[in-house]
Parts: structure tokens; sequence; C-alpha cells
């Protein structure tokens, strides 16, 4: 190698000649200097210099003008060598094969041959910065020893650098002490640089390969590869081409293969994950042991100074034996490839590392070297003996070329934390983040807090002596009538209970002899897990954990809530987990078992089985009323966001807050807060908030506020003018006040909307026959048309898609002249294009669902196809009472909107935001595992700004639960409506001058009838006739009306004085005018229904003036006052009856 002053352009450029270097380099500092050039390059080669450093290349310079003495060339393609370089420009095999030059040894010439001429010049050899600096020989000793025929071995010697010149070794390590150890840390990265080497190259041939034995009888998995985005593909090119580069890939015949996706890392780069699923579960599971912990930690007794090494990327630094590279196979759209190094995601990994580490250092293990899966810790007696042994384990690991991420490494340290316990020379204590749940767990500031504590300790009652007398001061604030104060007594309970569980007995130290058992479970807020051995005495536990969620978890499903919590306690407890034989994950969500057999995974699924194929660990399901530690743990008060909510602007704020001051209601809560002794009450912000276990409510004082409230969450649009337990379980969401329920059925009761438009609850008649519980989400769905309606928008019908489990209700704008394609093409858009297809649906027998084409179309889809009976209600009248709730909802807001179609999405919204009886919660609940925002929420969200910092309270149950429990309660609900619906009538009784309603089903009136009112009133009672008819003041334009009705057809009008004159007086709906009240066209048909212990008789009716669509099924009391032409009519048609 030669050393020559060179000119590139117009600057000096110290340059270095080198024959072994492979290609021509310039530094990037000449480049930055001096301003030149350069162009980017993707893919760039990466280059080993002599002092064993890597450097990659991301930019060249193409075109650079050179001049040595008489010498003058132009160079192209030189490659900018990032880093600490020593010389400007590097001139290497390229340039030597073109100009082939002579080199004179001995008196430093060089001459070539360049255009036609013969050119000399000189190397210069005064400037030896660069050869101390890299350690470099000169060319004549070199050649001296080549020559001498002696074996001749390549070393780069480096000078130590100023910062070390007074640094002194001494045998009892005081020197190494006081001049600091991060000088000889600094000496070890340097002298071992190739260890830290940031560039994983191929692994060496080594005993240790990694085996894929696949069970007896196994064939090749072959999976479909999976759809990626344009960022996924042009990042899998890239790394594609850096495997293939490093030998870590090949291209593959193979008959395996595996798809492949992207998770995105916390920086926010992309990182290639091979689906192994298949593949893991046809191969035979490797049962080598791990080592014991307990063993391990054995072994430290008596040293001071530890380091902890961690492998570099470990998996990668070992081969796949040659037979088994096919069977890691993976697919992508560039090509077919397989590994030759071994992959994460293969579930025999830690085994075969583990094998390799306790192969590599068989020598030192246990003397001073104790090794778990990648985790090397070293450790000595002395500071001194100390740097010799990682001295010593650097050469085994350059012997063996395995490499060292110098990141997460620790050298010389004298206090550790490893495998869960923190090492000194003062001896092993239990990490503290085994327990540090328990021990911070926040001192309770209610009843509520004070019961979530002592379920949690109770489980372990039975561990701990005397527990209940431990308890009684804290159980003794739990009693009726007793004011919450906490005082010393009570603390001391909880601080002797905290530390029981987190001392022995009770906490164990964990052996591989045994099961765990690990407990988890997450909240909307938080997650918790307990591990747990039964190592002969019973469960009790190993370590305790629980996490607050990120802003982004809080926005995961619950299904992924639970996902995430068993794989953070997986990896949190590996080092316990992966040393015994058996494992089992309890949790209250099936989550992970099912991820295991899912055909596809999300990003972040795909990661968490990378992690889960790393255990051998089975999943079990346990109900959520058995886990009790992991459930406390995930819903630790201090985690959970204190939700304060704002109501409709900040106005209304300062009126809520201007109103405690004349309320002695809230007066005396506040005094209550203030001395502590509130049990259900707390202070944010200046507001009463009250925290029940299921969610927090701002309370609100007695006065106008309470009704403006009232009537928002009932009379407004996306309210949906819903009954009493409806618009108060919309209301308990976020408000409470004492007898909200009763302000709430008053409200509803005197609301007129409501009177004049809802049908009646009366029983239906026929026993009831329940279809069976669906027993997943979308698996039964039932269709029906509600037809008639105004033309809007070339509209007047609407088709209704409701999921039997979840009460989900899809409604699509269509016409009465629907055919079964356009029906199939409503279904197909709102409902299997988001929940799939379900098993069955239930329809009544219109030419929509009898036809061939909607018969073959399901047939394909293989949906099962359920008839009713013509114009009877489905099995369980899910149809028949959805229609009449969306019936209702267009008629009560027919006046302010008179455009269906356009509120026909707000109407959606409002059934699916609402309670529903059976199942107990809301649609959109059992959908999506929470509740969604309202417009009378959504407007609370300016109070919530507040303190955006503040944890919030667990209204969300789990999803999984929540559809059992729904499950649950539509059999219950089912069993009752049997009983019910064959019960009698009720009994309904006026007196003169009673305020009711009247029925106008039997009333002429114009225009269509479905969104006409139902009832018309209040009109007051003018005398009774009977106990079942009555004379009533109907409105003179009705004059020639009979005022004489059946008490069926009344209805009773609630005045409230709380809320008077919520909307202007309605005119009587326009009548048409004829000799009957009925105005009958004509009597189609007749039928008989079971009723009770005999039988019903209705009659199809065709109204005069309406489409024969608009013909209803009457019962026969409806005739009782009909006109003579009428009961013609119906004589006729019982004659033909009778003649059949």
């Amino acid at each position: 190698m030669i050393q020559v002053q060179v000119r590139v352009g117009c600057v000096e450029a110290d340059t270095l000649f080198d024959s072994g270097s492979s290609v021509n380099l310039v530094a990037d500092s000449f480049v930055l200097k001096h301003k030149l050039k350069t162009r980017t390059i993707e893919n760039g080669p990466t280059f080993r210099t002599a002092d064993g450093r890597y450097h990659r290349c991301e930019k060249v310079l193409d075109l650079a003008r050179i001049r040595a003495s008489c010498y003058s060339d132009t160079l192209t393609n030189i490659f900018v060598l990032l880093g600490d370089c020593p010389f400007d420009l590097v001139l290497g095999k390229p340039w030597f094969d073109e100009k082939n030059p002579q080199i004179d040894w001995p008196n430093n010439l060089i001459t070539l041959q360049h255009d036609g001429k013969t050119i000399a010049f000189r190397a210069d050899y005064h400037d030896q910065k660069h050869l101390k600096k890299n350690g470099l020989i000169s060319a004549v000793e070199m050649e001296a020893e080549l020559s001498s025929g002696n074996i001749v071995h390549f070393c780069v010697i480096k000078p130590i650098p100023e910062k070390y010149e007074n640094y002194e070794y001494g045998s009892d390590g005081k020197n190494l002490e006081r001049n600091g150890l991060e000088k000889h840390v600094d000496m070890l990265v340097d002298e071992f640089v190739d260890v830290f080497d940031p560039d994983l190259p191929l692994p060496v041939d080594r005993e240790i390969e990694h085996e894929i034995e696949l069970e007896p009888g196994a064939s090749p998995v072959a999976q479909q590869m999976y759809r990626l985005s344009f960022e996924e593909l042009a990042e899998l090119k890239t790394q594609i081409l850096d495997y293939l580069n490093r030998g870590f890939i090949r291209p593959s015949k193979s008959p395996y293969g595996a798809p492949i996706l992207f998770v995105r890392k916390k920086s926010g780069a992309l990182r290639m994950c091979v689906d192994y699923r298949g593949l893991n579960r046809i191969t035979k599971k490797n049962r080598c042991p791990l080592p014991r912990i307990d063993d391990l930690l054995d072994k430290l007794a008596g040293a001071k100074y530890f380091t902890s090494l961690d492998l570099k990327s470990a998996y990668h630094q070992i081969k796949i034996k040659e037979e088994d590279i096919e069977k890691t196979a993976f697919r992508t759209p560039f090509g077919h490839f397989e590994f030759v190094v071994l992959p994460f995601g293969l579930c025999n990994a830690p085994a075969t590392f583990q094998t390799l580490m306790n192969n590599v250092f068989r020598d030192e293990l246990h003397q001073f070297v104790l090794c778990y899966l990648d985790d090397i810790m070293i450790f000595s007696k002395s500071l001194q003996a100390h740097i010799q042994h990682v001295r010593h384990v650097f050469e085994k690991l350059r012997k063996n070329k395995l490499f060292v991420n110098k990141e997460k490494c620790l050298f010389f340290q004298t206090k550790i934390a490893w495998l869960g316990y923190i090492i000194s020379e003062n001896g092993i204590k239990v990490d503290q983040s085994k327990i540090s749940t328990i021990l911070e767990w926040p001192v309770p500031k209610n009843t509520i807090d004070i019961l979530s504590f002592l379920g949690f300790t109770g489980y372990y009652r039975k561990f701990i002596e005397k527990y209940s007398h431990i308890a009684a001061p804290m159980t003794e604030l739990l009693k009726k009538d007793i004011s919450f104060i906490w005082t010393p007594t009570q603390q001391q309970a909880f601080e002797t209970l905290k530390s029981k569980l987190t001392t022995a007995p009770i906490l164990i130290l964990p052996s591989p002899d045994f099961p765990f058992e690990m407990y988890t479970d997450a909240s909307d807020f938080a997650f918790g897990g307990v591990l747990m051995q039964d190592q002969g005495q019973g469960l009790k536990p190993v370590a305790f954990s629980s996490k607050k969620l990120s802003e982004a978890e809080r926005k995961y499903d619950i299904y992924e809530k639970e996902a995430l919590s068993q794989i953070h306690h997986l990896k949190l407890w590996r080092c316990y987990i992966q040393s015994a034989h058996r494992s089992t994950a309890y949790t209250d969500n099936n989550v992970l078992k099912y991820l295991q057999t899912q055909p596809r995974l999300s990003p972040r699924q795909a990661r968490w089985m990378e992690v889960l194929s790393q255990f051998n660990v089975y999943v079990e399901y346990i109900t959520g009323k058995a886990n009790v530690v992991a459930d406390a743990l995930s819903r630790r008060p201090d985690f959970a966001m204190t939700v304060v909510f704002a109501c409709q602007d900040s106005d209304w704020l300062l009126q809520l807050k201007e109103s405690y001051k004349e309320s002695p209601e809230a007066k005396k809560i506040i005094q209550l807060i203030q001395e502590k002794q509130s049990r259900d009450y707390v202070f944010d912000h200046g507001y009463i908030v009250r925290r029940t276990p299921e969610n927090t409510q701002l309370y609100v004082p007695e006065g106008p506020l309470r009704k403006e409230l009232v009537e928002e969450h009932h009379d407004s649009l996306l309210a949906g003018h819903f009954g009493v337990a409806k618009t108060a379980a919309l209301l308990l969401r976020c408000y409470y006040w004492p007898q909200l329920q009763r302000d709430v059925r008053r409200g509803v009761q005197s609301c007129e909307r409501c009177g004049a438009s809802k049908s009646s609850n009366q029983k239906k008649a026929g026993l009831l026959q329940p279809l069976p519980t669906p027993t997943r989400r979308f698996e039964v769905i039932t269709m029906d048309f509600v037809t008639s309606l105004p033309d809007v928008d070339n509209f007047n019908a609407i088709m209704i898609m409701v999921d039997k489990l979840t009460k989900r209700v899809f409604l699509a704008p269509t016409t009465d002249k629907v055919t079964a394609e356009e029906a199939a093409t409503l279904f197909y858009r709102h409902v299997v294009r988001n929940q799939g297809v379900p098993s069955t649906i239930i329809s009544d027998r219109g030419t929509q669902f009898t036809s061939i084409f909607w018969k073959s179309m399901i047939a394909q889809l293989g949906i099962k196809h359920k008839l009713s009976t013509a114009y009877h209600p489905q099995t369980d009248g899910q149809s028949e009472i959805t229609v009449r709730i969306v019936v209702d909802m267009l008629r009560t807001l027919h006046q302010e909107y008179p455009n269906w179609v356009q509120i026909l999405p707000a109407v959606e919204f409002a059934i699916n935001n609402s309670k529903n009886v059976s199942t107990g919660k809301t649609p959109f609940f059992l959908c999506y595992g929470e509740e969604v925002p309202t417009p009378p929420t959504l407007n609370l969200q300016a109070l919530a700004k507040l303190n955006p910092n503040q944890p919030s309270v667990d209204f969300a149950a789990r999803t999984q639960i929540a559809i059992q429990e729904a499950q649950r309660m539509l059999a219950e609900a089912q069993r009752k409506q049997k009983y019910y619906a064959d019960q009698g009538r009720r009994h309904l009784t006026f007196e003169e001058g009673d305020q009711v309603y009247i029925s106008t089903a039997d009333l002429p009136l114009k225009g269509p009838r479905k969104l006409a009112p139902k009832w018309f009133g209040p009109i007051p009672v003018v005398k009774k006739l009977s106990p079942l008819n009555y004379q009533v003041a109907l409105p003179p334009i009705w004059r020639r009306r009979y005022p004489i009705f059946h008490v069926e057809k009344l209805k009773p009008f609630v005045q409230s004085t709380e809320f008077p004159n919520r909307y202007p007086a309605r005119p009587p709906p326009d009548l048409e005018q004829g000799p009957d009240v009925f105005n009958v066209e004509k009597i189609l048909d007749r039928r008989s229904t079971p009723w009770g212990r005999g039988f019903k008789v209705e009659y199809y009716v065709k109204w005069e003036g309406y489409p024969l669509c608009d013909s209803t099924w009457e019962p026969k009391s409806n005739f009782r006052d009909a006109g003579t032409e009428v009961k013609r009519m119906l004589r006729e048609i019982d004659q033909q009856h009778d003649a059949t």
C-alpha cells in the first residue's frame, strides 16, 4: 500500500493506493468539506475496512479529476465512504486493473502507461500519522516478511488514545475504579470492534444448526399470499435484496410457502414477518429444558461485578440445517425464497439457541458465565478478575463469530437486574417491578375503592393468617350508615395487607419443575396480570403486573386489548414461562386461541403471533367472575381516567356551577366531600362527580337543568323519542340525580308527540314459538319491508334487516316494486359487505324472497332461508317490532322532517344506539364492545378537555362476556314473552273530564296512513256509557263522526306540570267524507288465529280510495259500530268461508 499526495480538482487529497480495496473510495468528510457533487444510490454496498469495522456506501461521486506530479486522469464511480476514514481518497483494485502500474518498492516509484506515454511519480512516506492511526506497516516491511518464507499473520494494532495514557492497571482494581470504568469499556469496544459489527454477516458453519422435524405424515404447508400496500411492496423489495446480498435467504423451488406481512416498528419503519403458523402446527416440539432460574441465581453468590450482554438479532446468527431450509420457504410477489439463517417465528428456535450457548460456553458456564437464551451474564468477585472474564468472553464470541448488540449491554455493574431479580454483592432481591403494582396501590378514597382492593386481596386470604382481623378496619367502612372516614387504623390495615401479599410465604420463588398459570385481563384503561404456581400448597403468586394503556392502545377494540395484555405478560415473564415444560394462560377472552387458527392476520396480530410462537403455552378460557386478581389489577383506581362529562357548551357548565349555590341538596353533598364523608361523590374541577363500578356521572341538582336534559335526551332527532327505559339509560351514561327515573317517566309520558304517534303496547295474539338464540353475531338476519310511505326522491318503501342476536338494524330506502335482484343488492351492500354472510335469513313470503333468483343466490351462498306464514309476524316478533319502531319514529318526526329519506340514517343510528330490553345492551355495544358517542354526549367533550390526563372509568365491559350475557338475556326475554303473551288484557277505566287520546286506526284519514298519527288528542271524556264504551268531545270539523268509542280505542293522556307546553297544539287530521265511519270499499278475506282458549277472527279490508297494498287485517271487534253496507260485506265473506 502506497500513500501519495494527489490533487482532486484544485485541492490536495491524502491518497492511498491500495490494491486490496475492492473499490475506489472517497471520504465523506472530504466531499462535504469541498462541496463535491454526489449522487444517492439505493442498496449501496457494505465494506469492511482493515480495522474490522463495516461501512455502508449510500452515495457515489460520478466524476473526479486527479493529478499527481505529471500524472493526471479522470476517475468515475467513486464510492463515498461514510464514517471515519484516515485518507481522503483510496484508489483500489479497479484503478490497479485499469492502469496495471509497475511499482519499484525500494525507490518508492510508481510507473504506468497513460495516453500512450510512460509516466512515473514517487510515493511519500514522511507523514506517518495515518500509519500510526491504522496500525499499518510499510510496504517494504511487508515485502521483506513475505519474501522471507515466514508464515505471516495480518494484525491491526491501534495506538492507545491520549485519554488512556495515564490509565494504570492495578492488581487490586483500585486504580481502575479511581480512573473510571467508562474508559475501560471504550477500550474493550475498540479492541473487540468486530464483535459489535453493526451489519450482521452470514453465520459460519457450526455444529449446532436449527432442525425442523415434522410430525409423522405431515404434508408441506403452502398458503396464499397476503395483499400488500404500495409502501409495503417497495419495502419488501428492499429487504429481499438486502437479505439476498447478505446471504440470509436464497431463491427457492420448495413445495412449502408461508405468506409474509409487515409490522410497523416504534420508529415507523416496516419489518418483514413470515407467518409460520402453518409450519409450526406440524413441527415436533423440542422439549430441550431451559436452565433453572434458581440454579443460575445460586451461582451468583459472592459476586461483586456484573456484565450483561445481549446478542444482536440472535436467531439470525444460526444457520438452518441444509435439508430443512426448504421448509422455511415464503412467497412474495417478487419470487419464492427460503431462509438460510434461522428466521423469527419458528417454534423451536429458543431451544436451539440455548443449545448453542451451552456449547459455546461449555468451559465457562457456572464459573463466571451464565446463559439464558441470548442473555449472557458475566460475574466476578473482583474488578481485575472481571476485566479478564469479560475479555475472555469476547474472545469466545469472536472465535465463534457471534455478535453483540452494544446498545443493550451493561458493563462493569455492581448492581444489575436480571431474570426478574436485582443482583448485587449484598445478595439477590425480588425485582420491585414484580410487586410494584401492589406496593403502589392507591389509598382508597371511597367504598368502591375498598371493595376493589379487598376483592383482590381476598383471593389469597387462605394464605394470610388472620386475614379477616387485619382487614376489619376497612370492612367496617362498608357498613350501612357508616361515614367514610379514613384513619390511621385503616391505613395500617391497608399497608399490612400489601406487605403480606408481597413477601413470603405468599409470594414464592418460581420453579421450572411445576407448570405456570398466567391470569390476565384488560379494561378500557389498563391491563393486569398475575403469574402463579402450585408447588404443592395451592396456587401462589410469583409476580404481579399492571400497566396503564397508552392513548393509542385505548383505541384498540376489546379483543385486541385482551390479546395485548396476554402478549405483554408473556414477554414480561418470558424467563419463567419458557423454563417450564407447560404453561397455561387464562383469560376471559379467547382471542389468542382464535388468532392461532385465523386465516389472515393484521400486522399487529402478526407481531403478537411471532411472540406467541416462542412459548409452549396453552390458552384457556376463564369466566370474568373467576378471574378476580387480574381483573382487579386492570382496574386500579389510579389508572381509571376520571371522566367528567361536559354538557352542551361552556355557558351550560357555568349554569351548572351556579346551580350548586342555589341547591340545598348540592350544598349537602359538597359538605360531605369536604369532610371526606361522601361514599359516592368526588370533586373534579369544581364539578360534583358520582362514581359507580360501571361509570362516572355528572351530578345535576334540582331545577330547570334536569328538565332540559330529559327533553334533549328524549325529544331530539338523534335521541329518537324512545320510551322511559331507553331514555333513562341514555341519560345515565353521563348524568345522575336522585329520582332520575321518575323525572324521565313523567317527561316521556307527557310527550304529546309520543302520545299521538306511538302504537299501543298491548299483547299480541297467539302463543309465541321462540327460535333458538344465535351463537354468534350476524348468524341469523331477519328481513321485512315498510311500504306505502310518501314518495320522496323516488322512494316509497324501506327494506329492514336486523341481526337476531345484537338487534343491529340496517335501513335501506327502496320502492314497493323492488325486485329480487334489487333486494339482493341492498342485502349485500348493507349486511354482507360489512358483516359477512349469515347462516340463516328469516323473511315473509314476499315475491322478492320466493323468486327463482333469490333462491338461487342464497343457495350459492350457503344460506338457510326460513319463510313465515303470510301476513304473520316473524316467529319471535323481531321484524314486527322493528317495523313498528321505524314507522313510529318517522311518524313522530314527520311534521318537522317531511323528507323521511333524509333522516333515515339518523333513525337507524338512534335505534342502534338505544338499549334493547331483551339483550340489556345497545346494538352498537354488542357489535363494537363500547358505546359510540352521541350528540347529547359528544358536546360533553369541553369539560373533558379541562383535564385530559385524568384517568377514566371503565364503562365498557368485555365484548365476549357481553355477547354471552346478551344470549342469556335473550333466552330469558323469550321465556317471559311467551308467559305474558298468554295473559289477559289489562284493566282500563276513565271518568268524565279525563283527557284521552283516540285511535285513528278506524278514521278515514286523507293520504297514506303509514306516517299519519296513530292517536289524536288530548280530548275530554264527556260521558261514561258503560265500563267499555265512552263518549268523547270530538273537534267541530268531525261533527259528523260517531263520538262513541270502545275502551280499546282510547289511551290516557298524562299531564305533567314539570314539562308543560312542549309542543304547539296539533290540528286534527283531515278526514275523507262519506256515509260510513270506516269507508270500507271491500272485504277481501277472513282468517281465524289462536287466541287464548279460542280463536280470534280478523277481516282483510280494502280501504276506499287507497291502493291494494294499503289493505289491512282488522279484528272483528273493530266492526262493532260499522254501518249497514259494511255489515252486509261481513255477512257475505262469512257465508263464503262457512261454505268452504
